[in-house]
């Protein structure tokens, strides 16, 4: 078991944006617009940010690129909500890398996706998370992405490494509501589950997740936080009945990924640049 405490104490009780990367049209990375972005999150009520997370195109950006906007990221929002940097790569050392390094530029936390390319038992999965945490000076949750990795993180994977003093929590993307429940069945109390799915939110929530982190939060923000804070509140058709007034742009976002959040972005007017390719824009992908 690690014996490396972590730098800071993580908790999380809130709604997370999985924030977009705003790109020129030659693939550069936008700062101004994503420090434009931030105040807007901020200011609507959302309760963390996540940096080179999946919606924020993290397969196209390399270690260098990521820390960068990390530093960037960590001197825009000074604090003021929990700032949690993407630090996952396919490889366990260069993740270890990643990790350090945006620890010593003062993230709050680290999202670690599943490895993914090669077919992954358990035991690889704990080995490889246990090898991070094991490196980090900082907290780390657990990222299962398994529609896009195509490794699920088993619940009862996630209840080993629960018990790691750096891991803290589990971002579960799965889509899968009875996992969820049985990683809240098993794992400690203080462990923080979190979805990434806003369909599931307020069900998620309800069952006893701490909270969220989401895609859709990059178009409704405070609504996002909203529909947290009645489910935890016990209102759950409440919380339900607000969701469903989004039905429409979930449909959205699923259909055309992330081109389509940075062009609803732009048409209410939060512009959020380009996609960075192979991703196009939402127009040239439909024409």
């Amino acid at each position: 078991m690690s014996t490396l405490a972590p730098m800071k104490a993580f908790t999380f009780n809130g709604v997370a944006v999985a924030a977009v990367t705003p790109f020129t049209q030659r693939g550069d990375f936008d700062l101004p617009l994503l420090r434009d972005l931030i105040e807007w999150w901020i200011g609507e009520g959302i309760e963390g940010i996540v940096l080179a997370g999946s919606s924020g195109e993290k397969a196209y950006v390399n270690r260098e690129e990521r820390l960068e906007l990390f530093e960037f990221g960590v001197s825009v929002v000074k604090g003021r909500v929990p700032l949690i940097a993407g630090t996952g790569f396919p490889g366990t050392l260069e993740t270890i890398q990643t990790t350090q390094a945006a620890a010593a530029l003062g993230v709050d936390a680290a999202l670690v996706v599943t490895p993914y390319y090669y077919p992954l038992s358990d035991e690889a999965l704990i080995a490889h998370y246990q090898a991070v945490a094991d490196g980090s000076k900082i907290p780390l949750l657990l990222y299962n992405m398994p529609p896009f990795t195509h490794v699920n993180l088993s619940p009862q994977a996630i209840c080993t490494l629960a018990q790691y003093k750096n891991i803290v929590g589990v971002k579960d993307s799965a889509g899968n509501l009875e996992q969820l429940k049985t990683t809240l069945a098993l794992v400690p109390r203080s462990f923080c589950v979190l979805t990434g799915s806003f369909p599931l939110l307020s069900e998620a929530v309800a069952a006893g997740a701490k909270g969220a982190i989401l895609a859709m939060a990059n178009l409704i923000p405070g609504p996002c936080a909203q529909i947290r804070r009645l489910a935890a509140a016990g209102k759950v058709q409440e919380a339900k009945a607000l969701s469903t007034e989004f039905d429409h742009l979930q449909a959205w976002i699923k259909a055309r990924g992330i081109p389509g959040i940075k062009q609803k972005l732009a048409q209410w007017r939060h512009p959020a640049g380009w996609p960075r390719r192979p991703l196009l824009p939402v127009g040239a992908v439909e024409s």
